[in-house]
Formats: C-alpha cells, structure tokens, sequence
C-alpha cells in the first residue's frame, strides 16, 4: 500500500556520501593560503597608489597648494618641476647614492654634496642659504618660539638657547617670577590663529549679485 500526502508521492532521496576532512590545513594548504592574501595585500596597496596617482593627477586644487623646493613656486612638487634637472638621492654628508642623509654611518654638520635650490651652488643646504630669507618657511613665518627662519618650532630650543636671554641679573624675595616660555609660545600661537581667522574672514566676503 502507498502512501500519499496531498495525493502527492513521497519520492525516496538516498544519502550521500560523507568525506572526512582533516581538522588541521595541511602545509601545502598553509602555504597556498598566505601567497593569496599576500597577493590581496599587494593588489590594495597598487590600487592604492592608483589612487593616489589619480587625485595628484585630477584634482589641480589640490597641486596648487604645493610649494615646489627647486624653484620655490607653487602650483606644482619637486618632482613635477621642468626649472629644475632630475635629481639623484644621495648622501650630502660623504656622497654616497646606497643611502640617505638621515641614515648616513658618518653624520656631521656639514652637507658638502648637497646642491642649494636657490643658487644652485654645492655645500650648503637651501635652508642655509645667504640668499634665501624665508629658510625652512618657504609660504613665509618663522618660529613660534625665537622667531628664527632657520629651524623648525619642533626643533627649538629656546631655554639653551643664550640669544633667548636679553640679560641676567640677580633676583630677591622682593621680585616677582618671570612668565613661563612655554606660556609665551602658546599665547603667540593663539596670537597667529586670531590673525589668519581674521584674513580668512576678510577675504571670505560675500559677493552681491545685482540684476
């Protein structure tokens, strides 16, 4: 006798048939697995340089706010500039092109193989320069600290810098104490951001459009 559920015959599946698998991947699995996702990781960094290629290349607001270092206009990088020749990374320290400045085995103060942007002669850097008066501030400022176009704000030292002091003397209990350097630098910072908020402000006007 068959059996019907809604007049409709059961039909028979047979079962299929079980394959063991190891718990563990194997080495050749291992290795296989991590040529792919190295693949994958080196596939992301070239569509990521592809990017960035791509905005450098599409976006010119982005290219106009650059400072070129060879001929000191914006607009474009050192990389991009036709003034100035294609420039070998070397060391300007003992000339070498198997590594850089930074990581030089004999550092010292002077850069004898370095070639100056300004005026193009060699042995000193374009920060150094007699003819440049804007130093490390090529869109202009100087130290928030000294005031110096020489350096860097990271890189001053103002308490063991002797040109910081304007005299010494000698202090009693009548004295009061000096304000702090540290205090002085930030309120000039604070100073420089109320000044740049106000040109913005200024140069930020709205235009009227009369019909």
């Amino acid at each position: 006798m068959t059996r019907t559920t809604m007049k409709v015959k059961k039909t028979h599946l047979e079962a299929s048939n079980f394959e063991s698998k190891p718990l563990m991947p194997t080495k050749t699995e291992l290795s296989q697995n991590s040529n792919s996702r190295i693949q994958k990781r080196q596939n992301n960094f070239e569509q990521i340089d592809r990017g960035y290629s791509k905005i450098s290349r599409f976006n010119p607001a982005s290219e106009k706010k650059m400072t070129c270092f060879g001929c000191r206009k914006s607009g474009h990088s050192l990389k991009n500039c036709k003034d100035t020749k294609q420039i070998q990374v070397i060391c300007y320290h003992c000339g070498s092109d198997e590594h850089t400045t930074k990581s030089c085995p004999t550092p010292g103060k002077t850069f004898p193989f370095a070639t100056c942007f300004i005026c193009n002669k060699t042995g000193h850097l374009s920060s150094k320069c007699p003819q440049n008066q804007k130093g490390v501030y090529p869109n202009g400022g100087s130290c928030k600290f000294c005031g110096s176009v020489s350096h860097l704000a990271r890189d001053c030292k103002p308490t063991s810098n002797k040109e910081s002091f304007s005299y010494l003397g000698k202090v009693d209990l009548t004295h009061g104490g000096d304000d702090d350097d540290v205090f002085i630098a930030l309120k000039n910072i604070q100073k420089d951001k109320n000044e740049k908020k106000l040109q913005r402000e200024k140069s930020s006007t709205k235009k009227v459009v009369k019909f």
